[in-house]
């Protein structure tokens, strides 16, 4: 049985969110409501309409194309299950806090034998199909004709990804920040500094840039910084380095 969800607030300023047209957003919303404990639902046209359009009735093949869109941008996974066609949301649990959850009577993605049959958003949709952004089982990377496509580094560093899973959802105005921050800092740097937010629970931008500004001065060290110096707690490196982040 459905529970009442968390939405993340940032997921309405999402470019992978905004990417899509108004009833895809309504039936992205819908399945976070009426998805199971583990983020699992049936994803028959006919189930996803009555569940969430009961009083509009679209058809199911105009269900079945926003549907569509939602893997496409990797939103949800589509997958079969002995000719069962399920929908599953691949962050649910990042952003779902469920203190007694009730095991799903829908069966996982991995429960498919290796002849088995997915559909065309499998579990593994092809990295080219990124968007920006993670919310309640939102994606990774930039996309869905937005215009702006995700900058990765020489090194295979993806700035948007380290946010997203690290932090959350890319809101639209740190994007061209974003972009700048992963070209002026090297790969090492960021992927510490999101490292450091997230071991410390300080899942915010302002503190990574703080961690950003601190290595770019004294480098990455273990527990000394290269001057020899010990390393402040990250909360003092904050506060020094807050004026850093007055933008974000």
């Amino acid at each position: 049985m459905a529970r009442k969800r968390q939405i993340d607030p940032n997921i309405w300023t999402s470019v992978q969110f905004m990417s899509l047209s108004f009833p895809e957003r309504l039936l992205f919303i819908g399945i976070i409501s009426n998805a199971d404990d583990e983020g699992r639902i049936a994803a028959d046209p006919r189930h996803l309409r009555a569940k969430i359009f009961p009083a509009d009735n679209p058809k199911p093949s105009v269900v079945m194309s926003w549907r569509a869109a939602l893997c496409e941008k990797r939103l949800a996974v589509v997958y079969t299950v002995e000719g069962i066609e399920y929908l599953y949301l691949p962050n649910w649990k990042k952003y779902q806090y469920i203190s007694r959850p009730c095991p799903s009577s829908i069966p996982p993605p991995n429960s498919v034998n290796p002849h088995g049959v997915l559909s065309e958003h499998s579990v593994n949709p092809p990295a080219q199909e990124s968007a920006i952004g993670i919310g309640i089982g939102i994606g990774i990377g930039i996309g869905g004709g937005t215009g702006k496509e995700p900058s990765t580094s020489s090194s295979g560093v993806n700035i948007f990804k380290l946010f997203e899973n690290c932090i959350g959802l890319v809101p639209s105005a740190l994007v061209e920040e974003l972009k700048d921050a992963e070209t002026h800092y090297p790969p090492e740097y960021l992927e510490y500094a999101f490292k450091q937010s997230a071991d410390y629970n300080k899942r915010s931008w302002k503190y990574v840039l703080g961690i950003l500004a601190r290595c770019e001065q004294e480098g990455i060290g273990e527990g000394k910084s290269n001057k020899g110096e010990p390393i402040e707690d990250p909360m003092e490196f904050r506060q020094r380095y807050a004026h850093m982040g007055k933008k974000a």
